[in-house]
């Protein structure tokens, strides 16, 4: 890019994290998904805006082999992957409605269809499909009865609840989301209301990659 270009990109970068609402969870990663892509985009010396239009569809497939690359490599999550590709996206979109582009590449099967799976991360914890049904229902059953019997009381039983729904739908490790005994790290004191976006339907964790990543559990 020249100087010029990285202007251009880093200001309507700008004008859409000004634009994204009044998630500053989604505003701090979408700023940091778009810096590395701003980066990526640099060092293929690839003229932004002007190359996007022109090859977008291929560009935007290529980085997302490149996410597929940093999964297989254990570097981040499937989950994460994806949503990091879905904050590309959503910038391309504000750049065809903001009149930088006239249509936004990433859409297209194509262009997706290198991403990893969702759901290939989330079987790594070796639940089959219906193991996770019997364990899911279980605590659902439980946490009824709990609620029936306690009211408000019923902490426990739906906080159980709670962490099975997460481990069972989100692909995370439990390290990532309970509290470890003798890890004074930041991201290993468990999962705080703090690091829980609920606009975004997101929550940080310290992941395998020793970095903050931002889980979806839609």
């Amino acid at each position: 890019m020249s100087v010029d270009e990285t202007t251009e990109f880093t200001e309507t970068v700008g004008r859409y994290l000004r634009s994204s609402g009044d998630s500053k969870q989604y505003r701090d990663t979408a700023e940091t998904v778009l810096g590395q892509f701003e980066t990526w985009l640099r060092r293929r010396d690839l003229n932004s805006f002007e190359d996007l239009e022109r090859d977008g569809g291929q560009i935007i497939r290529r980085y997302a082999d490149r996410l597929n690359q940093r999964v297989e490599a254990d570097g981040i999550a499937a989950s994460t992957a994806q949503m990091y590709y879905n904050v590309i996206s959503g910038f391309l979109g504000f750049c065809v409605r903001d009149g930088v582009l006239s249509r936004n590449p990433a859409t297209t099967d194509r262009a997706r269809e290198p991403l990893p799976r969702d759901d290939q991360d989330r079987t790594q914890q070796f639940w089959t499909p219906d193991v996770r049904r019997q364990l899911v229902e279980y605590t659902n059953e439980r946490a009824c009865e709990a609620i029936e019997e306690d009211g408000l009381d019923a902490t426990q039983a739906v906080q159980e609840r709670a962490f099975v729904h997460v481990l069972a739908y989100t692909g995370v490790r439990g390290a990532e989301v309970f509290r470890v005994s003798g890890d004074d790290r930041e991201g290993r004191q468990g999962l705080t209301w703090s690091r829980v976006d609920r606009e975004s339907w997101t929550f940080r964790v310290w992941g395998k990659s020793q970095s903050w990543e931002d889980v979806s559990v839609l």
